[in-house]
């Protein structure tokens, strides 16, 4: 979560560390965003945030760390777990496309208010285009985070 990673906490700790970015269209995200949370801010969303990271890793001598969008995930998930498996060096398994509905330890402590539908699921729903309609200073907020948005969706793993 971008967002936490204030200007002044240390880096040098992530060095050593391997990262991946996923990403999601502003517009998208701030529907969503919208219906926990009344106001959104550009820093709220965390693109800026992911942006500075990725450059400060490229600086740091990690080349093109992976990112993915969450739409090619909904799109192709076998297909977007296995490049981001690829890209990482781990073991793609076929067992990521589903798991048990509920809270599961790994979630961290924000998964019964943040993720509703992923407590609930058991695999990955097909990709479904939605009309957005967002208010204006949402909508604001979006065209404020897509140079950062289409920074890293340029950067995004092709398969």
């Amino acid at each position: 979560m971008s967002h936490h990673l204030l200007p002044q906490v240390e880096r040098a700790w992530m060095r050593s560390l391997t990262h991946a970015f996923l990403i999601r269209e502003p517009r998208a995200m701030l529907a969503s965003y919208n219906r926990k949370r009344e106001q959104a801010t550009l820093t709220d969303l965390g693109l800026p945030q992911q942006v500075a990271l990725y450059k400060w890793l490229e600086e740091q001598g990690h080349r093109n760390p992976p990112v993915i969008d969450s739409r090619q995930v909904l799109e192709n998930p076998g297909g977007a777990l296995e490049a981001l498996c690829q890209s990482l060096q781990i073991p793609y398994q076929e067992s990521m496309l589903s798991w048990q509905p509920g809270i599961h330890e790994t979630d961290g402590i924000w998964a019964g208010h943040w993720y509703d539908a992923v407590v609930h699921s058991t695999g990955f729903h097909p990709y479904q285009p939605k009309a957005i309609e967002l208010p204006a200073e949402l909508e604001a907020v979006a065209i404020a985070a897509v140079p950062y948005y289409e920074f890293l969706h340029e950067r995004r793993l092709r398969f």
